[in-house]
This record gives structure tokens, C-alpha cells and sequence, in this order.
């Protein structure tokens, strides 16, 4: 059973914590040890849409925690740096999400593990479509949708993109663009999916997931430069570099 783990457990958090542990071995990550006590005794609760109740393990110490194959940090966004300093080793063999608002935690998140969202290289997860949480759908429908953009614009492909997706996921390299992440360079995605988002517009295709990702990753090169121009001088650049 895949290891889950959720950092912070509020309200979101929690709603995380008990669909996941119908499914996986949750644990939930907290800053206080009586709220760990109160979840280890009594679990949670879900009423609404959904009325059920699960068990999971909890705890405030970082040491206790295994190694786990998710994370989610669902913590506020200004509480994100305390909370994966202290568990982000934990996650080295897996991937962590970061459900905050706003710009900026999936760099602090990415700072303290060697996951990331994805942070994958092209490994099974992308071929993988068992599962609701699978990626496979999501890259399965993006390659669809390439498709139709290249059939509306006259192109005509010789092999299925999705066949020849399911053989490079089998090998688990990391891609050149996932090098460009880590290391926070410009990607190349205004040559791919930014590339079939207008290429799509120009031909009167609907593209909607090809311009979600495109956006998205201009959004996470966005974030790298706008956090380093809004860091706080350095009391050796006020002094003028004395």
C-alpha cells in the first residue's frame, strides 16, 4: 500500500487525510503533539457529500515519520518553510504536492526534497491509468488533443504519440526540461505545448489542457525570477559592497 503523507492537517488538509485513507496508508504531519493525540485516537471524520470515518497514524515529531511515496503540504502558506524543513527527507523516493495559494511554496517545497510536482523523469507514472490519482489520463488526453490539432492543421502522424509514450515511461530518464526545473532555467515549452496551444488557435481548435500546461509552466518560470526581485537587500548591498 502506497505511504501518503499530509503536512498540515486543517480543514483541507483533513479532507486530504481521510479520502486518501480509504485507499493508502495516510499520516498526518502536525505542529501541536495534542492535536497528533486527538487524530491517533479518533481519527476523522467526513460529513457532507461523503459521511464516513477512517483511522490514521499521526504525529508532531519529524523522527517518526517513515519514508513516504506522497506528500501534500497543506499548510498556510507562510508555514510551509518550518513544516518541510523538518520532514521534507522523508520524501526523497517519492513526489510532494503543494496545495497553497499563490506563487512561491512549490520553490520553498522544492528546496527541502528531492520530489516535486511532478519532479518526475519519464518513469510509468505517465503510462499508468488504473488508478483516479494516475497521471496517464492526463497525458493520454494531452496527446489527444495534440492530435486533433495536428489532423485539423493537415498533419498526418505515422506512429500513436500514446504507444510511444507508454515505451519511454518504461525507462525512467529524466527529460530535458525537468533539467531545466530543477535548476530554474527557461524551459522549452513555448516550442511544445505552447507551441500546439497557438498552433490550435490558429486553426480554430479547442486546446484547453495543452494552454493549461503551457501557462502553468510559464507560471513556474514567472516565479523563479519574481521571488529573487523581491527578496530584501542584503546588509552588504545596502553598504554599497564594503
Amino acid at each position: 500500500m502506497k505511504q501518503v503523507c499530509i503536512i498540515g492537517c486543517g480543514s483541507i488538509g483533513s479532507l486530504y487525510a481521510a479520502h486518501l485513507a480509504r485507499v493508502a496508508d495516510v499520516w498526518a504531519f502536525v505542529r501541536r503533539a495534542d492535536h497528533a493525540c486527538a487524530l491517533n485516537r479518533d481519527g476523522l471524520r467526513v460529513s457532507g457529500k461523503h459521511n464516513f470515518s477512517v483511522p490514521l497514524k499521526a504525529t508532531a515529531n519529524p523522527r517518526e515519520l517513515p519514508e513516504f511515496d506522497l506528500g501534500i503540504v497543506a499548510t498556510k502558506a507562510t508555514q510551509v518553510e518550518e513544516a518541510i524543513t523538518e520532514a521534507g527527507s522523508h520524501f526523497d523516493q517519492g513526489a510532494v504536492i503543494s496545495a497553497q495559494n499563490g506563487l512561491g511554496s512549490e520553490e520553498i517545497v522544492a528546496e527541502h526534497t528531492r520530489g516535486n510536482i511532478t519532479g518526475l523523469p519519464h518513469s510509468p507514472h505517465f503510462a499508468a491509468e488504473e488508478n483516479f490519482s494516475d497521471l496517464g489520463p492526463l497525458l493520454h488526453e494531452l496527446i489527444e488533443e495534440g492530435k486533433r490539432v495536428a489532423a485539423a492543421a493537415g498533419i498526418k502522424l505515422h506512429e500513436d504519440p500514446w504507444e510511444m509514450n507508454k515505451i519511454g515511461a518504461m525507462t525512467n530518464h529524466p527529460t530535458s526540461m525537468l533539467y531545466d526545473v530543477r535548476r530554474q532555467l527557461p524551459t522549452e515549452v513555448d516550442f511544445l505545448s505552447g507551441a500546439i496551444a497557438r498552433e490550435a488557435q490558429r486553426v480554430g481548435v479547442s486546446a484547453p489542457l495543452h494552454t493549461a500546461v503551457y501557462r502553468l509552466i510559464k507560471g513556474k518560470e514567472d516565479a523563479w525570477t519574481f521571488r529573487d526581485e523581491n527578496q530584501p537587500a542584503t546588509a552588504h548591498s545596502k553598504a554599497g559592497g564594503h
